[in-house]
């Protein structure tokens, strides 16, 4: 039962950084990226082969770079990747398109990386994906027990979660995140005040990118093993009903969304009669998740956690749902019969 708990909130913390990834390019900017799952996977895969070496643990398998840098620069390596392609993708497409064709863009570039990867085993094992990759402080925690050693790795991902959210946390506060909000709210009065739209949507989308990679970098080192199934385009559109759930642009409704949809859901199936058939589990998670979405968007889209906004002096209020322009103040006539 302990060693159980310790995988829920392990879990959890995983997918509160890509919640909350997400949440900065969709809920800060409004920018739309399906194809957020192929961020994750990049920093999975380069965190695998840097840190695999040259052994590979009794696993036949085929992979660049054979890396064996030590912990936590596989990670970092795994997010820095994401953040790179991100840039790269932007740059090219927001230069050239208009932002709303970043949608297309990025779901086809998923799509595309999920083709390579997938039928090209010279790159990261094609199909069958990475196994054996190490742990951290896997050889001086060999003796450990299971629970101990999943206690450890809790404390890790929790670390890391605590940091990225408290870095959400003073980017919403600043000049940046403001901004950042302007341009979602109103490009073209943001562009008015002489700032570049453009700006915000990279910055957007390279700390996003960049959260997801850590992500994906924890994911394959507690799981020790990654592969072209579990990053599936569509997967992207489970992280985007965790935020909508949890609360589009606030960060705590974000680890809410990642608890209740990314988690709770999934676990939750564990726990059904054994009658039911185990081939309908599964689609039965994805009926149920966007049932709760529609759920959401119909009578509450400000979602569980509504949006807030940093006043001065340390005052928050509530963004609302159908803001009313303020009534203009009635003046008395100037002229005179």
């Amino acid at each position: 039962m302990l060693f159980y708990l310790i995988e829920i909130v392990t879990l959890i913390a995983i997918n509160v950084i890509f919640a909350l990834g997400l949440n900065i390019q969709f809920g800060y900017v409004g920018v739309l990226n399906v194809g957020y799952i192929a961020f994750v996977a990049i920093g999975a895969y380069i965190t695998a082969v840097t840190s695999l070496g040259n052994t590979e643990n009794g696993f036949t398998q085929l992979y660049i770079l054979h890396w064996n840098v030590p912990w936590p620069l596989p990670v970092l390596f795994g997010g820095l990747a994401a953040a790179a392609v991100g840039l790269l993708l932007a740059t090219v497409t927001l230069r050239n398109l208009r932002a709303d064709y970043l949608a297309i863009a990025t779901l086809s570039l998923a799509q595309v990386l999920y083709t390579i990867v997938a039928n090209n085993d010279s790159l990261f094992n094609g199909a069958q994906g990475l196994a054996g990759v190490p742990r951290p402080f896997d050889a001086q925690l060999a003796d450990a027990s299971q629970e101990v050693y999943g206690l450890v790795f809790l404390i890790i991902a929790v670390i890391f979660a605590a940091i990225l959210f408290l870095a959400t946390r003073q980017l919403q506060r600043s000049p940046l995140g403001r901004f950042m909000r302007a341009v979602r709210e109103d490009e073209v009065v943001a562009e008015s005040f002489g700032r570049r739209p453009l700006v915000a949507r990279l910055a957007a989308l390279g700390i996003g990118c960049f959260f997801a990679g850590i992500g994906g970098g924890l994911l394959i080192e507690y799981q020790t093993a990654f592969g072209s199934q579990a990053w599936f385009p569509l997967e992207t559109f489970i992280i985007f009903a965790a935020v909508i759930v949890g609360g589009t642009g606030n960060n705590l409704g974000a680890v809410v969304g990642a608890a209740i949809v990314l988690v709770g859901i999934n676990e939750s199936t564990r726990f059904l009669p054994a009658s039911i058939p185990s081939e309908l589990v599964g689609p039965g998670r994805g009926v149920l998740i966007g049932v709760l979405l529609i759920l959401f968007l119909r009578f509450r889209p400000q979602g569980l956690l509504p949006e807030t906004r940093v006043r001065l002096y340390g005052r928050r209020i509530e963004t609302p749902d159908n803001p009313e322009l303020p009534t203009p103040p009635q003046t008395a006539d100037a002229t005179t019969s």
